[in-house]
């Protein structure tokens, strides 16, 4: 997921409205998703003047068997 402002000066990545620990870029990459990654992700960008929160953008992540 990507977010962007101008003038952002810091990023910080929530879930479920939970910061995510390390996550600070304007990108977010999960890699190697499980289903625990499941959830409701939006992002804050701060500026040196104001703060503006993304709308929540739901993800789901399935299990899949690689047998089929």
């Amino acid at each position: 997921m990507l977010v962007g402002a101008a003038n952002a000066v810091s990023f910080q990545w929530f879930k479920n409205d939970a910061p995510i620990p390390g996550a600070n870029a304007a990108c977010l990459r999960i890699a190697d998703a499980q289903t625990s990654d499941t959830g409701s992700y939006h992002a804050a960008m701060i500026g040196a003047r104001n703060e503006v929160t993304s709308d929540a953008a739901v993800v789901t992540v399935e299990a899949c068997d690689d047998r089929q």
